[in-house]
């Protein structure tokens, strides 16, 4: 039996009742979230803002011997990443732990406390991500959208991708993708491309419309008063659940 699927914005996600959430952020935090894996992190951290991820980066390093903070905008002191999946491409964290902080997709996942089962999605990762959450049989689902205060098409657009894989229904993926490219969101980083804005890349845009470039799913974990997203690898064929494995990403054109 299929699962009753909504597509809303945070602020609906954060009253409404759901067995299980997908918090959407293509452009760009939940690119970036499995990109992190791919390249070497050991552990993907959230915190609610700027001040918190430094204070959470200091904490973790008093146990930990590697520890890096990134932030949506320009680098900043204290903070060494910035969201951008371009940037993060050409880094080697292995073995560090990463404190992530986003003005949306990060935040939506801290936000949705009452709901017992939340995975971080975009396009890179939709069809490990349904996978996930199929195989986890939930009766209501929600597809949150972050960007734009619920509206932003780009997320939308990525839902509604999810929301066909999860259904087994049909999708245009290429017109999805279009919409992606097409997105106020894209507009705007291809504006600070071209203004030499130090929080973009390139090969932003390109990289976020890699439609399951990765098969890492991302799952909150709590770990005391912390949350990290936790990765599985999902594969297509022969599956594999319940445990952390080396991560890859298939890079198309």
């Amino acid at each position: 039996m299929n699962p009753d699927v909504r597509i809303i914005g945070t602020g609906e996600a954060m009253t409404s009742a759901a067995d299980a959430a997908v918090v959407i952020d293509v452009l760009r935090a939940f690119t970036v979230t499995p990109m992190l894996y791919v390249r070497g992190a050991r552990t993907v951290w959230l915190a609610t803002d700027d001040a918190n991820a430094l204070a959470t980066t200091q904490r973790l390093r008093a146990t930990r011997p590697a520890v890096v903070a990134l932030k949506d905008g320009p680098p900043a002191p204290g903070f060494r990443l910035v969201n951008s999946p371009g940037r993060v491409a050409q880094l080697d964290l292995t073995d560090h732990d990463v404190v992530q902080t986003t003005a949306n997709g990060t935040r939506g996942v801290l936000a949705l406390a009452d709901v017992p089962f939340v995975l971080a999605g975009s396009l890179v990762n939709a069809s490990a991500t349904a996978e996930m959450v199929r195989e986890a049989g939930p009766r209501r689902v929600h597809l949150v959208v972050t960007g734009a205060s619920g509206t932003a098409d780009e997320d939308v657009a990525c839902a509604e991708l999810i929301r066909a894989r999860l259904l087994g229904q049909p999708v245009d993926q290429r017109a999805l993708i279009e919409r992606v490219r097409a997105s106020q969101a894209a507009c705007d980083l291809a504006t600070g491309v071209d203004a030499a804005f130090p929080g973009v890349h390139a090969d932003d845009v390109r990289l976020a419309c890699q439609v399951d470039s990765t098969d890492i799913a991302l799952v909150r974990q709590h770990q005391r008063d912390l949350v990290h997203m936790r990765p599985f690898l999902v594969p297509r064929a022969g599956r594999t659940r319940g445990r952390r494995v080396a991560a890859t990403w298939k890079t198309f054109g």
